[in-house]
């Protein structure tokens, strides 16, 4: 009898076990679909933006930047979904993803309405800002992954990422230069 009653409590304790690393993994790939997501948003995002600029703008720098812009989240965002694909985790929507979603399509409304004249520089502040802000919710979103994959490719957009800000704070010493002179 006292086996069967600590063969019961070791099957008990196992299965709790399994229910509690199922229950681990499965708050994973929630964490892991809510970071897809969030990259999915800011890539999308930015290329809209960048489209606008495109289509607005007559400095070379600001066309330079902005075609770099669709060139560079467009790859990052297939590449995204490829990695989404690849490691079977669906993007889950978020309210942080939401609230991205709409602050990227009024700051689309916001760069169609600037009068041609700051348009540039309107357009150049708002990518130094929003990469800013990618680059926080990267970094925080990082330590919140345990998928080697989703680390790694975590990495290479937080250093893009970075590089864009770089280039945006260039292009903006460049028309405050142009303006001051």
């Amino acid at each position: 009898m006292r086996v069967l009653t600590l063969s019961m409590s070791f099957l008990i304790l196992s299965f709790s076990s399994l229910i509690a690393l199922a229950t681990t993994s499965e708050q994973n790939t929630t964490k892991d679909g809510q970071i897809i997501e969030t990259l999915m948003v800011i890539d999308s995002n930015e290329i809209n933006a960048a489209k606008i600029a495109l289509k607005r703008t007559g400095n070379a720098d600001v066309k330079d930047f902005a075609q770099t812009m669709i060139t560079d989240h467009s790859k990052n965002l297939q590449s995204t979904k490829a990695l989404s694909q690849k490691i079977h985790i669906n993007s889950v929507v978020t309210e942080q993803s939401l609230f991205l979603q709409k602050q990227g399509e009024e700051e689309l409304k916001k760069l169609a309405s600037i009068p041609a004249k700051k348009f540039d520089i309107s357009f150049i502040n708002a990518m130094v800002k929003d990469h800013k802000g990618a680059l926080q919710i990267i970094n925080a979103t990082s330590a919140k992954t345990r998928n080697p994959e989703l680390v790694k490719h975590l990495q290479a957009t937080r250093d893009t990422v970075s590089h864009h800000l770089q280039m945006a704070r260039e292009v903006r010493t460049k028309l405050e230069q142009r303006s001051a002179d």
